[in-house]
């Protein structure tokens, strides 16, 4: 697997990718501000104190997850720990949602090289996310524009 494209968004050597064979078999926290992933045995964690459990559909080994966005928007979502923004929205979903205002001088354009490739988009605000348990209002987002390609 050519790894080229992603260590070349980025400052560090990339060796492998670790993956749902692996992941899978663990309870992982993953603390963005100290740094650290946390691997957890089952037997030894107890999960009351890590918050609301949400219910992970699994396609192909691959991790997704149903999330409502402004309110109104249902949408399925996978999970991507490698993914540098907060969401990224493929090209058809901002579409069919009209989610980019007429007015884009609300937006900074973007550019991104990922597994996948590379994409364009928009980063924008997004009112409201619904996840699980949780609501966070006004987040930034990436509105993909790519019209091809894993983001399409």
């Amino acid at each position: 697997m050519d790894l080229s494209p992603l260590q070349a968004a980025g400052t560090k050597r990339i060796d492998g990718i670790i993956g749902y064979d692996l992941l899978s078999r663990f309870a992982v926290t993953v603390d963005y501000e100290d740094s650290v992933l946390i691997i957890h045995r089952d037997s030894r964690v107890d999960r009351s104190v890590w918050g609301s459990e949400c219910r992970l559909n699994l396609d192909f080994r691959l991790p997704y997850i149903d999330a409502r966005i402004n309110d109104s928007i249902a949408g399925r979502f996978r999970l991507d720990t490698g993914s540098g923004s907060t969401i990224d929205f493929n090209s058809p979903f901002v579409e069919r949602n009209k989610l980019i205002a007429e007015d884009r001088s609300k937006y900074h354009q973007v550019t991104a090289v990922g597994i996948g490739g590379g994409s364009s988009g928009l980063i924008g605000e997004l009112a409201a996310l619904e996840l699980c348990e949780y609501r966070v209002d006004s987040v930034l987002v990436n509105y993909s524009t790519t019209e091809s390609g894993i983001f399409f």
